[in-house]
C-alpha cells in the first residue's frame, strides 16, 4: 500500500510539474509573437523609430546574402 502512496504522490508531483512548465512557456510564446508581430510591421511599414529604438538591440549584427560589408 505504501509503494501505492508513493507511485501516486510522484505521479501528481510530476503532473504539476509539466502543467506549471507548459503554462510559462505559453506565457512567452505569447510575448515572442506578439514583438514578433510589432517588428513586422514597423518593418512593413518603413517605420525605423519603432526597429531601432524599441525593438532591436544597439549591439544587434546582421549577416545577409545582401550585406556588402557595410556597417550601418
Amino acid at each position: 500500500m505504501e509503494h501505492l502512496r508513493k507511485a501516486f504522490i510522484l505521479t501528481l508531483s510530476l503532473t504539476l510539474c509539466i502543467t506549471i512548465s507548459y503554462g510559462q512557456l505559453d506565457t512567452s510564446e505569447a510575448e515572442i509573437r506578439r514583438l514578433e508581430n510589432i517588428e513586422r510591421e514597423a518593418t512593413m511599414k518603413g517605420d525605423s523609430t519603432t526597429l531601432f529604438g524599441k525593438i532591436w538591440s544597439n549591439t544587434m549584427v546582421v549577416n545577409t546574402p545582401a550585406n556588402y560589408g557595410q556597417v550601418i
